[in-house]
């Protein structure tokens, strides 16, 4: 291990991934990390998929450092075709808060707490991209609510956001109380149905392959076909 390494892991706060099935792994076409956290891009037949695991900068940071995250964080979004499917998850480390007046297509009001400064930017987020914040449609107990916890604190600053249009292809999303990804962070799942367009299959012609026939058949065939061709003869 080189020095620059070992100092870079020293300095290192946060970490992000992204796990896959079997199934998904040859169908990943790019990753790319950076400070905003992992973007990884699947294609399947008919189909692109852009996956970003973000991690935003905690309360203590400086606004430096916020401003940084969420103009990598923007930058990578607007790359992505609005007609891709595009699935936004992680540590935003912002409170929504349960109003949502005026901005009911991005935000379901289906949550708890006070709206924050850094709620601000997720919200601004989730309006310039079209993207749904999943938590806040699904009504839910408290405890399938709450994403983090420390000492007497409980809030909601983990979220999965989708393009609005695809609000429809989500199932649920819940917080699952007794798993936990971090000391303090709960599981934030959803359910999402992704519709994989088939490939249409080739289709012959309706016509016979005589020497598909078996055997017995083949006399009978040509029979028939001497018996057609007199008829025509005469006619």
């Amino acid at each position: 291990m080189d020095a620059s390494y070992t100092i870079a892991v020293k300095k290192a706060r946060n970490g992000v991934g992204i796990c896959l099935s079997e199934y998904w792994q040859d169908k990943v076409i790019a990753v790319e990390r950076s400070q905003t956290g992992l973007y990884m891009k699947l294609v399947i037949p008919g189909m692109s998929i852009n996956i970003l695991s973000a991690y935003a900068p905690q309360q203590g940071c400086s606004q430096e450092e916020k401003d940084l995250f969420w103009n990598q964080l923007e930058s990578i979004l607007t790359g992505i075709p609005e007609g891709e499917e595009l699935i936004v998850a992680g540590d935003l480390n912002g409170h929504v808060g349960m109003d949502g007046e005026g901005i009911e297509r991005w935000h379901g009001k289906l949550m708890i707490g006070m709206k924050n400064e850094e709620g601000e930017r997720v919200l601004e987020m989730a309006q310039t991209y079209d993207l749904a914040l999943l938590n806040t449609f699904f009504e839910k107990k408290e405890e399938h609510l709450i994403t983090f916890k420390s000492g007497g604190n409980r809030s909601v600053i983990d979220y999965i956001a989708i393009r609005r249009n695809h609000l429809g292809k989500v199932r649920n999303c819940k917080v699952v109380p007794g798993e936990s990804i971090a000391a303090q962070h709960k599981l934030l799942i959803t359910d999402l149905a992704v519709m994989r367009k088939r490939e249409r299959r080739r289709t012959r012609n309706a016509r016979t392959n005589r020497w598909k026939l078996k055997e017995e058949g083949q006399e009978y065939i040509e029979k028939l076909v001497e018996c057609i061709e007199n008829k025509e003869t005469r006619a």
